[in-house]
């Protein structure tokens, strides 16, 4: 039996410079691509729609996200300081390019083969200070 082809709520937590975390999916459902794909058309939606894609919770408690819908938590991106929404981007970019990196590989495995799992990914230039988990 090969890999399965549904997306599963499986997570991801990443930290960002400071020691606050992010909680990401490891891979998105066909209508969080489209969603995704439809943002990315669109110059100024690019990158906060690439965020909204993969975010599930964080742990800012100013402005909790957890279990928000898709406009409240576009609100709450909006509310961050520019420096601080760049280095989200930064860390959640990072993650999706592994996570691409990752389906590449296991597409190249004959059936009923499994890849083995980094421990981390690669860092990026901007994600140095960027460490992940897996939930």
């Amino acid at each position: 039996m090969g890999r399965s082809r549904f997306a599963r709520p499986d997570t991801r937590t990443l930290t960002l410079a400071n020691g606050d975390t992010l909680t990401v999916k490891r891979r998105l459902a066909s209508v969080e691509g489209r969603r995704l794909r439809a943002m990315q058309a669109v110059p100024t939606l690019a990158e906060p729609g690439l965020v909204m894609a993969y975010l599930v919770d964080w742990s800012l408690p100013e402005y909790p996200i957890a279990g928000k819908a898709h406009d409240d938590l576009g609100a709450a991106l909006d509310a961050l300081t520019d420096d601080d929404f760049d280095e989200i981007h930064a860390a959640i970019n990072t993650h999706a390019t592994a996570m691409a990196a990752e389906r590449a590989e296991e597409k190249k495995l004959p059936a009923g083969e499994s890849a083995s799992v980094a421990t981390s990914p690669s860092p990026g230039p901007a994600a140095s200070a960027i460490e992940t988990s897996e939930t």
